[in-house]
């Protein structure tokens, strides 16, 4: 979320676009005509697949030690 706006301002001042319609990303999808619901489920799902991932190279981390 704040990183979405990081990059809105910054592209904004730079380039003179926006990346996305409005920021916060979850505003953006809502423009998009997404449902909440959608949203945050999605986001859930990317959560959930992210600390999945960073338990998973944690333990390779662990084990290679």
């Amino acid at each position: 979320e704040t990183l979405s706006v990081i990059i809105q301002i910054t592209s904004k001042k730079l380039f003179g676009k926006k990346v996305f319609l409005i920021a916060p990303i979850h505003h953006h999808f809502e423009k998009k005509g997404w449902s909440e619901p959608n949203i945050v489920m999605r986001f859930w799902i990317i959560g959930a697949f992210t600390a999945s991932l960073g338990l998973i190279l944690g333990l390779l981390g662990a084990a290679g030690a």
